[in-house]
């Protein structure tokens, strides 16, 4: 579902990912308020939209400069989300303080999931018999895992299980190669590579 907001039209998909993301960096002030995490999350949210939105230079370089007043209107599309994608790994992986924010990003992780997927039906009308399950068991998941966020072990469990969750409404609606189950997997290898970094916690 599209929304107009003024001369641009934005999809509710982006609206949600935005409202998800401001959302965690309220919570993170409570949840995270002893640790640097909090900077990192929002200099990671930074570079992801900042990459994301910019890369329409890159990769469509002759419309914007024809059209230089496209930047404000487009984005860099598929090409420019996996580059964003990218490149906040390696700022991750050059500014994270493992021993410190793994179990936070592990949680934020799922954080991200069950607020975008929650708006996402909001926001697209989405009231299914299925996506009412899909918003009640993806709430336990999450309240289980907040339960458990000093436990590495039973944190990760319960995060890695959200995400199977996820795949398997993905199939069920036949959208299992879609970016957002893509993304999804990107988040599966980057839990269990920290998990795994640190030991088991």
């Amino acid at each position: 579902m599209w929304y107009n907001f003024g001369s641009l039209t934005i999809p509710g998909s982006w609206i949600a990912l935005l409202v998800t993301f401001l959302i965690i960096g309220l919570l993170l002030k409570f949840i995270a308020r002893d640790s640097s995490f909090q900077d990192l999350y929002a200099n990671a949210v930074f570079l992801f939209l900042i990459t994301w939105k910019f890369s329409v230079i890159l990769f469509d370089f002759k419309n914007v400069i024809a059209y230089p007043l496209s930047i404000l209107y487009f984005n860099g599309g598929m090409k420019g989300y996996w580059l964003a994608i990218i490149v906040v790994i390696i700022y991750l992986c050059m500014k994270g303080k493992w021993e410190e924010d793994r179990l936070y990003l592990i949680f934020t992780c799922g954080l991200i999931i069950y607020l975008y997927e929650g708006f996402s039906s909001i926001l697209n009308q989405d009231f299914t018999v299925v996506a009412i399950i899909q918003t009640a068991i993806n709430s336990v998941f999450i309240l289980l895992s907040w339960k458990k966020l000093r436990e590495g072990r039973l944190l990760t469990q319960f995060i890695v299980l959200l995400i199977f969750f996820q795949f398997l409404i993905f199939s069920m609606k036949g959208t299992l190669t879609s970016i957002t189950a893509l993304t999804y997997v990107v988040f599966l290898v980057i839990i269990i590579f920290v998990y795994k970094r640190e030991g088991n916690g």
